[in-house]
């Protein structure tokens, strides 16, 4: 019985960890809801993009966390999750830094640390779809004769990342995070920031279920979230 009990809170954690993991991909509403309101937030001032990362990047980053602890008994498969809580966070730790880091004093000690914080966070978001495929690797291994929906479509996400990537990693000055009407990248950065990672995230929380059905029956014999 108390087996039964332990398994049972095992799977709900595990859940409820999964579920919290794919928070960081629908970052992109609550940033619109703060273009439009124009709040002022404490250390963050309005710097919207950088505290809606910061809150939902460490949601994430926490609940990969107990998704990592609950699933280690999962064999090889279980690295393939590490990426994706990985970039988390990185996201989180790079959210909350930057504006710390653009403070006057900071900035004349060390001038190029802030924007390699910046960088960092963006290298992190762009990388998440990649590292969301490697995540439904985990779960159910991809094979030729049973490639789902959900991995061709992040698959294809991943191309736009890819290339928004190697944009950063070209990009000689301007801001990080162009508006569409500023340039080429900022026009496919949003469209990946609007369509692309929420669409993913979408498929990481579907994800969700399997997982809990797997776990939450007592009566079956299966471990929560193993590999078919």
């Amino acid at each position: 019985m108390a087996a039964t009990n332990l398994k049972r809170i095992g799977a709900y954690a595990g859940f409820i960890g999964h579920v919290a993991l794919s928070i960081v991909f629908f970052s992109v509403f609550a940033i619109f809801l703060g273009f439009f309101n124009y709040p002022y937030l404490p250390y963050f001032g309005s710097n919207i993009f950088a505290a809606v990362f910061f809150a939902f990047g460490m949601i994430s980053f926490l609940g990969g966390a107990l998704f990592l602890y609950v699933t280690a008994d999962a064999g090889m498969a279980w690295n393939y999750r590490i990426p994706l809580v990985g970039l988390a966070a990185v996201i989180t730790l790079s959210s909350f830094l930057s504006p710390a880091l653009q403070t006057r004093g900071v900035l004349a000690v060390l001038p190029g640390l802030g924007l390699v914080m910046a960088m960092a966070g963006s290298y992190a978001i762009v990388l998440l779809a990649p590292a969301a495929v490697l995540f439904f690797h985990s779960l159910r291994p991809i094979r030729r004769s049973d490639i789902g929906i959900h991995v061709v479509l992040s698959l294809g996400v991943s191309l736009v990342s890819a290339l928004l990537f190697l944009g950063l990693l070209l990009q000689t000055g301007g801001p990080l995070h162009p508006y569409p009407e500023e340039s080429g990248y900022g026009l496919w950065f949003w469209i990946y920031l609007a369509v692309g990672m929420p669409l993913v995230g979408a498929f990481v929380l579907a994800s969700s279920a399997k997982g809990e059905s797997a776990g939450v029956d007592a009566g079956r014999e299966e471990r929560v979230y193993e590999n078919p």
